[in-house]
């Protein structure tokens, strides 16, 4: 089973130097959130919030696929 490094980079044959898996995943969420109409909470709230959905989304990947 292949699993999902959170420190692996997320594009390597683009850059030499690039944005992580966790990351890019957590960039991701958080354009999810501030897309909402209403964002409730600071800067660092959200930013929380985005990394804890990268995590999750890596220990997801992480499970063998059924």
């Amino acid at each position: 089973m292949r699993t999902t490094d959170p420190h692996d980079p997320a594009f390597p044959s683009l850059y030499e130097k690039c944005l992580t898996k966790r990351e890019w995943f957590a960039g991701m969420a958080m354009q999810g959130i501030l897309a909402q109409q209403e964002v409730k909470g600071t800067a660092a709230d959200l930013a929380i919030s985005a990394c804890v959905s990268a995590d999750a989304l890596i220990v997801e990947l992480n499970k063998p696929s059924k």
